[in-house]
């Protein structure tokens, strides 16, 4: 298991777990100001909190895996879920719907809901214009570092403040964590985060969800978005 450490929103790592827990004797570190996060943890604690508790964050490691999605949809938070479909079919239900705009999406393996507009394979399916909605294709390279120092390098096809969706990286697994660098010819700078791998196509493409970014990073992502048209440019950057 490995771990990343952000101070001031400045994120390093992976790290095994001795490594972090070496930590605590540097004289340099200020465990004050540290937080850690893991794949096994639904999000950042301090350190000294996970220094006490990583054992039993360790002995209580899930791991969902799926290869065969059953897929269900809400037509808003307040709604009752429909299904199971599966993708075909969902994508045949989600066409009857006039309003989409808060539409959420389930499939098995997920670990939480998330909007339609987080799933770039099935909008071009339903021929949905992505215009009025804050991610905006992009041309780039996506690297993807795994927790064991694995490195894997994709294509990066779409970016919102909240994630992005990439392609030609074959074998992901939804819930894996990487730290991700986003390289593209529209940025002056790479773009940084922590990620994790929301939902999978059927063609080597997932989205991914940040976990952390940098705020310099969600910043570029949002005048990006501004100078295509895909947010108001008057709009806050919230």
């Amino acid at each position: 298991m490995n771990w990343f450490i952000s101070i001031n929103e400045d994120i390093t790592g992976p790290f095994n777990t001795n490594k972090v827990l070496e930590l605590k004797s540097d004289a340099n570190f200020d465990s004050s100001e540290a937080l850690v996060w893991g794949s096994l943890l639904v999000q950042w604690i301090k350190y000294d909190n996970w220094v006490k508790s990583h054992q039993d964050i360790l002995n209580n490691k899930f791991k969902t895996k799926t290869k065969n999605q059953i897929w269900y949809f809400a037509e808003n938070s307040q709604s009752k879920p429909v299904g199971p479909f599966s993708k075909l079919v969902l994508i045949s239900q989600l066409a009857e719907l006039d309003d989409k705009d808060k539409v959420l999406i389930w499939a098995k393996g997920m670990e939480a809901w998330a909007s339609l507009f987080e799933f770039n394979d099935i909008l071009e399916s339903l021929n949905i214009s992505r215009r009025k909605h804050p991610r905006a294709p992009i041309s780039g390279q996506a690297i993807l570092k795994a927790e064991d120092g694995q490195t894997l390098i994709g294509k990066i096809d779409i970016i919102s403040p909240g994630g992005c969706g990439v392609s030609n990286i074959p074998g992901l697994e939804i819930g894996q964590v990487f730290q991700i660098e986003i390289k593209s010819p529209d940025f002056y700078n790479s773009i940084s985060a922590i990620g994790k791998i929301l939902h999978k196509s059927d063609v080597d493409a997932y989205g991914i969800k940040f976990e952390k970014i940098h705020v310099e990073s969600k910043s570029t992502i949002i005048s990006y978005l501004k100078e295509q048209g895909y947010i108001n440019k008057t709009a806050s950057a919230a």
